[in-house]
């Protein structure tokens, strides 16, 4: 796997936890209307930053195993076109 390929997946992953937390937060600023639970929506979010953090684990473990340079991270500033 290459530098390409990787940096590609785990844009492309990190892309999907955003939205992920975007709808979070939208079904934050409606939930009263939506009648979603404040527990269930603190359980998701949890659990979307327990995916990062392992993501982005095993996505380091990858690329040290593939000799690749990882640009891309789940957290943190994202960098533009490496």
């Amino acid at each position: 796997m290459g530098d390409v390929e990787l940096n590609g997946l785990a844009s492309d992953w990190r892309d999907a936890l955003d939205a992920a937390d975007e709808t979070l937060d939208a079904l934050d600023r409606s939930r009263r209307e939506l009648h979603f639970s404040p527990a269930e929506l603190r359980e998701r979010s949890s659990a979307i930053a327990h995916e990062r953090y392992e993501t982005d684990e095993g996505l380091e473990l990858l690329a040290r195993a593939t000799n690749t340079h990882l640009h891309h991270h789940m957290t943190g500033r994202r960098e533009e076109n490496p």
